[in-house]
């Protein structure tokens, strides 16, 4: 197996937290899936149009819970994709987001210590 980058490994340790947390677990673990198999990157456009739906729809009915979890999902798959080194790229600010969309996740989800969603935080606990 491929070796993973610090990106996916984070991105990785931040799916398996909201994981349990969340009702709709379909497309998160599609995102895992891809996320721990740096050969699925490629699928990322495939993988975003199928979120998207959902977090329309979820917008659409105010869900203000899975609206946050779908656009977290979405900026993952969109930063797994980029690493992939595609010829048509997300938005090449995408990593950048992952964590602050984490955060607002968490805080959404009522989350009191956002920063132990993540290792990266750890000079902050």
């Amino acid at each position: 197996m491929k070796r993973l980058h610090s990106t996916d490994a984070a991105i990785l340790e931040l799916l398996d937290f909201f994981l349990p947390l969340c009702e709709d677990a379909s497309t998160m673990l599609e995102v895992r899936d891809m996320a721990a198999d740096w050969r699925k990157w490629r699928d990322g456009h495939k993988v975003f149009d199928h979120i998207r739906k959902k977090t329309l729809v979820a917008e659409l009915g105010s869900d203000s819970f899975r609206s946050h979890q779908y656009s977290f999902e979405e900026i993952c798959v969109k930063t797994l994709y980029n690493l992939s080194n595609p010829q048509d790229p997300f938005d090449s600010d995408s990593s950048f987001w992952v964590l602050p969309i984490a955060l607002q996740f968490a805080t959404a989800i009522g989350i009191k210590k956002p920063a132990y969603i993540s290792s990266l935080f750890k000079e902050y606990i």
